[in-house]
């Protein structure tokens, strides 16, 4: 089969799958589901993805490694998505070291406006990322882990302590799961004439100021 054939089959599934997880969910889509409306065949369509899995983890590849830039670029390549380093328990006291570190706030909505930017060119992408997250644990990445970190580092400053207890952890936590469900919440539902910006930046100041 020619090459530029392969390509337009591989393009006319992406396009199919992007549209059926907006729409009915990662869960509620089925590779059969896929195949039908991409008009292949379903032993055709796993010639080009391995799973459903496989399939969905192409279309959010982008999405993923766009929020990791942002995020590495925003913590001087000190937090990577994909590889959460056990030692950084600590993000906001390692990032106090740097000169041009102004605090969670600045840091945390910089992040923010950014990834906002970004989302408002690829709200497709965002939704199912944000949709899926539950169905598909391993699109979470590490950021709730990353949230709940950084939220340790500034309730120890704000706290004036040298350690977190155990209760110290779990508001931590409760904090890092509702900021994420917050945003998830918003991106999934935001309609095209809200200004994503802002309302992110209003969901920052609630929880990191």
């Amino acid at each position: 089969m020619p090459q530029v054939l392969k390509d337009d089959i591989k393009n006319r599934i992406l396009h199919v799958a992007v549209e059926m997880f907006k729409n009915y969910g990662y869960a509620k889509t089925s590779m059969k589901n896929i195949a039908t409306e991409a008009k292949v065949a379903v032993g055709n369509l796993y010639r080009y993805f391995n799973s459903k899995e496989d399939l969905y983890n192409e279309i959010i590849k982008e999405f993923v490694d766009t929020v990791n830039n942002i995020i590495k670029e925003n913590t001087h390549n000190m937090v990577n998505l994909e590889d959460m380093e056990e030692d950084v328990y600590d993000i906001v006291g390692k990032l106090e070291d740097y000169p041009n570190y102004l605090g969670v706030y600045p840091m945390v909505s910089k992040i923010c406006y950014d990834l906002s930017e970004y989302i408002n060119k690829n709200r497709d992408k965002a939704i199912i990322f944000f949709q899926s997250s539950k169905e598909v644990p391993s699109s979470r990445l590490n950021l709730i882990e990353i949230i709940q970190k950084v939220l340790y580092g500034k309730i120890k400053k704000d706290m004036n302590k040298t350690y977190l207890e155990d209760e110290d952890k779990l508001y931590a936590c409760s904090l890092a799961k509702g900021f994420y469900e917050t945003l998830s919440y918003m991106v999934i539902n935001m309609e095209e004439s809200f200004d994503m910006a802002d309302l992110m930046n209003k969901v920052v100041k609630l929880y990191f100021l």
